[in-house]
């Protein structure tokens, strides 16, 4: 039995497993909003509208963790909450628009990439290697598992009435907009806490 527990004797293998779990039990409990509130698409998308604001983030500020989580952070809350306010503004559908936005972002990202004078490897921000997690990343992972969570048990009975019928959760007072906003924001943190 020595064989099973052995790896963990390793501080990166007990960094890995800890992130792991503060991970998948927030994109889990996240998750199902995401699929009621039908985002799906969107959570895909914003994995890969995150590269432009990462090569931004490298050209500007260097490869750090920080740079890396604010362009990361801001591009992502670009193209999704952009998704939203087109949709709203405009007779043009929210899947179309993020399908839009996010081509432009994943295509822009790759060109900007180029120029960046740090060489990236691409596959590395796309797919990631949990085994490489830090502690700056196992603390930021940390710290917006708390506050996806937390809001989510806060917002939980007007979430569920949006979800559910948009219309009556308008009768009762709750602010459907600012609702899906937080909930974006939130899908887009996530996506950030996930990207090592």
């Amino acid at each position: 039995m020595n064989w099973l527990t052995e790896p963990f004797h390793h501080e990166f293998m007990q960094r890995a497993l800890l992130a792991c779990a503060l991970i998948g039990f927030t994109n889990g409990f996240l998750s199902a909003f995401i699929v009621l509130r039908r985002l799906a698409l969107m959570a895909d998308a914003l994995s890969h509208a995150l590269l432009p604001g990462l090569a931004v983030g490298v050209m500007l500020f260097g490869l750090t963790p920080l740079s890396l989580f604010s362009g990361a952070l801001v591009a992502a809350l670009l193209v999704g909450l952009g998704a939203e306010l087109i949709s709203r503004s405009s007779r043009v559908k929210e899947e179309t628009a993020l399908a839009v936005l996010y081509t432009v972002a994943f295509s822009a990202g790759i060109v900007l990439l180029s120029f960046a004078p740090v060489r990236v490897d691409l596959h590395e921000y796309l797919f990631g290697n949990i085994l490489g997690v830090s502690n700056a990343d196992l603390w930021v992972t940390y710290g917006i598992s708390l506050v996806t969570i937390t809001t989510l048990v806060v917002l939980q009975r007007p979430l569920f009435l949006m979800l559910f019928d948009p219309s009556v959760a308008a009768t009762q007072g709750v602010r459907v907009s600012l609702l899906n906003y937080v909930l974006i924001t939130l899908l887009v943190l996530s996506m950030i806490s996930s990207l090592e």
